[in-house]
């Protein structure tokens, strides 16, 4: 049943590899619960109650409540497509408790530390590993593109005519994302230098090799670039998609607008941004709220 419903996600739903793994390793994980517990081999006879036993299961086992959360959604997706295929199995999880995640203030960068590492060349070397470097770690900051996104940037994707960069997002939707001077320039730049190696890729990136680039790659790019600039413990090209929206919001930007830009699906997820900078939204406030701006009378 858990191959169907992998073959559901990759066909129909279009889920990337990465999702789909973590699906996969939900679902096995719940399994040999069921089976180690109820002696149950057939998901379609389970109930609630053993679901709410397995949650217990993990909250005893450690789990933090964002995994615990994940699984619960994995489940919830798994047998809502079990109701689906099978008629005459009904199961509801109106019954089963989601735990409230608490809130973390998300990791963001400021301008100075941003602005000191891109504008200083001696951290750059000025060969093809350097100049490639430099311009992730600028289209990171000035698209918010996600990690694989730009792993999977072709040169296709590039329109300096339009000033544009096509990306393709979850589940494959397509967005146009625009370019700004200077990355525009630092690709220009790369794509010099990207042309000295002998390589057919069709991917924007690659290695000395000729070769793409790997998530790990990536991440640990951006990770010691970062370290010299920021004593903060997260260091990841998601960080810097944090900070690219945040910035944005704190210079005018309105919500909608980085809701295209980052390939979000809907406002909830964009929504968080807004309360990352509040010192700056109580500035403005007292700066220009007619009732703000008179001072207290003693």
């Amino acid at each position: 049943m858990i191959s169907k419903f992998i073959d559901y996600l990759f066909l129909e739903k279009n889920y990337s590899k990465h999702t789909i793994n973590n699906y996969r390793i939900d679902l096995e994980s719940f399994q040999t619960f069921l089976i180690q517990n109820y002696s149950c081999i057939d998901f379609t006879t389970t109930n609630p109650k053993q679901v709410r036993s397995y949650i217990v299961n993990l909250k005893e086992n450690n789990y933090s409540e964002k995994t615990i959360s994940r699984k619960i959604s994995t489940l919830r997706s798994f047998y809502r497509f079990l109701n689906k295929i099978n008629t005459d199995f009904n199961f509801s999880f109106s019954s089963i408790k989601v735990p409230k995640i608490p809130k973390k203030i998300t990791t963001i960068y400021s301008e100075k530390e941003m602005n000191s590492l891109l504008d200083q060349e001696e951290y750059f070397s000025q060969d093809f590993k350097g100049i490639r470097n430099k311009t992730i770690i600028e289209l990171f900051y000035t698209t918010g593109i996600r990690k694989t996104e730009l792993i999977n940037i072709k040169l296709s994707d590039l329109d300096f005519y339009n000033n544009l960069l096509k990306i393709f997002g979850k589940r494959s939707k397509q967005r146009n994302i625009p370019l700004a001077g200077k990355i525009i320039n630092q690709i220009k730049e790369y794509l010099k230098e990207r042309d000295s190696i002998n390589s057919e890729s069709e991917y924007l990136f690659i290695n000395l090799q000729g070769n793409n680039l790997s998530n790990k790659s990536v991440y640990n790019l951006v990770n010691n670039y970062l370290s010299i600039v920021t004593t903060k413990n997260k260091k990841s090209p998601h960080v810097l998609r944090h900070t690219f929206a945040s910035h944005l919001i704190k210079n005018g930007a309105d919500i909608a607008t980085i809701k295209e830009l980052l390939g979000h699906k809907n406002l909830i997820s964009t929504q968080i941004y807004t309360s990352l900078d509040i010192n700056n939204l109580k500035k403005v406030f007292n700066q220009t709220h007619p009732r703000a701006l008179k001072p207290l009378e003693l």
